[in-house]
Parts: C-alpha cells; sequence; structure tokens
C-alpha cells in the first residue's frame, strides 16, 4: 500500500510510513486493516489496545484519522479475527478525540471505516 501511494503522489513533502506507534506528527494518519488481527488476544484487551492506539495517533495527528474495523457478523466466530459494530467506536471517537467523526459503512459489506476530523 505505502509502494502504491509513493508511486502516485509526486509532492516532496509527501511521506508515507509504516510503524507500530506514530513516531512522528502526520496531516493524516490510516490505520487500513490494523486492528484486524487479534489472534488470541482477549477481546476486552484488544478493545482497550485500540482505544489507547487510536488516542496515541490522534496525538500525532494535524487533520485526519482514518480507520476501519470488521463488520460484527463478517467473519466465522472464533477466529484470529476481531470484528464489531461502529456505535461504539463513533462513540469513543466523538468523545475522546473529536467531535467531528464521519462513519462509512455502505461501502462494503464486511467492513465500516471512521473519519475523525480536527475543528
Amino acid at each position: 500500500m505505502i509502494k502504491k501511494a509513493e508511486s502516485r503522489v509526486n509532492d516532496p513533502n509527501a511521506r508515507f510510513t509504516q510503524a507500530l506507534i506514530a513516531h512522528h506528527t502526520a496531516d493524516y494518519t490510516v490505520a487500513s486493516g490494523t486492528y484486524s488481527m487479534m489472534i488470541d488476544t482477549p477481546l476486552e484487551e484488544w478493545e482497550d489496545y485500540i482505544r489507547a492506539s487510536l488516542v496515541v495517533l490522534w496525538s500525532q495527528t494535524r487533520k485526519g484519522l482514518g480507520f476501519n474495523i470488521l463488520q460484527l457478523g463478517s467473519m466465522p466466530e472464533g477466529g484470529s479475527l476481531y470484528t464489531a459494530e461502529s456505535g461504539p467506536y463513533v462513540e469513543f471517537c466523538k468523545r475522546e478525540l473529536s467531535p467531528n467523526v464521519e462513519l462509512l459503512d455502505a461501502y462494503h459489506p464486511n467492513e465500516w471505516c471512521i473519519f475523525v476530523r480536527r475543528e
């Protein structure tokens, strides 16, 4: 994904990186597929990790943050994939990050995406 973005964006100020945590402040942050593989992590612990990760990412984001999660019921239960309803994450983002939250849930039947913008 990063190589594709680099090949499409011809701007000397644009920089695309991949890391476990945000090391630098960026205008926009995208976490795509980041929260899908919980493997054998207990559910409550995984959800705590997601929320903490979003707070850290937001602290390093100047303009907007986007992330996606698999829709609850879209994958077989008991596997290593994390699925969830969007509502609790929309409310979390509005409460902890910014009131400017947009949910996209009609673009793909198996996932939803949230965009959070600074006001």
